[in-house]
């Protein structure tokens, strides 16, 4: 798994397991400033689990570092 995939998911309190995102890269991260929102784009050569990515879902939730809201955007080959 890259460095700044487990910086995000530390950044949004991922706690759960982490096996099935080993495959997944961020594209991208998209700042809107007006909204203040960052959308982060991650890539990943077959889909996420459904669990996954639900998971994921929920926690960001929480925002990164529980200040900054976003919105996490899938993408597959």
């Amino acid at each position: 798994m890259q460095d700044d995939v487990v910086r995000f998911l530390d950044s949004i309190s991922y706690e759960k397991d982490r096996e099935s995102l080993k495959e997944i890269e961020i594209e991208k991260v998209y700042l809107n400033k007006v909204k203040k929102l960052f959308d982060v784009v991650m890539r990943s050569k077959r889909p996420l689990p459904y669990e996954t990515a639900s998971e994921l879902i929920i926690e960001k939730k929480n925002g990164i570092h529980h200040k900054e809201k976003c919105i996490i955007t899938f993408k597959y080959d």
